[in-house]
């Protein structure tokens, strides 16, 4: 019976990731869908690389050196590499 109760719990756990999980996805394809014509075109997608790179391209010479490559790794582990904090709500 014990057995059942985790294996129960375990599975509702797992369906409410899924369902936020997917919730997420909805938020990030609405997000990326910048002209809102329901498909993600090359240039949405690739958006967000763009801004990450010249955020961390500090001396703006098109190229990412050891320190900047370095302190873009940091961003990201921090939070998204846009500035935003992974635990800042209000931030997205």
């Amino acid at each position: 019976m014990k057995l059942r109760s985790i294996l129960s719990l375990l599975l509702t756990l797992g369906l409410c990731a899924g369902a936020a999980q997917a919730k997420g996805a909805k938020k990030e394809h609405k997000n990326r869908d910048t002209d809102g014509n329901g498909t993600i075109s090359l240039a949405e997608f690739t958006a967000k690389a763009k801004a990450r790179f010249e955020k961390a391209d500090a001396d703006h010479n098109g190229e990412l050196d050891k320190t900047e490559l370095a302190t873009l790794k940091k961003d990201c582990k921090e939070g998204d590499g846009t500035g935003k904090k992974k635990h800042d709500k209000k931030n997205g």
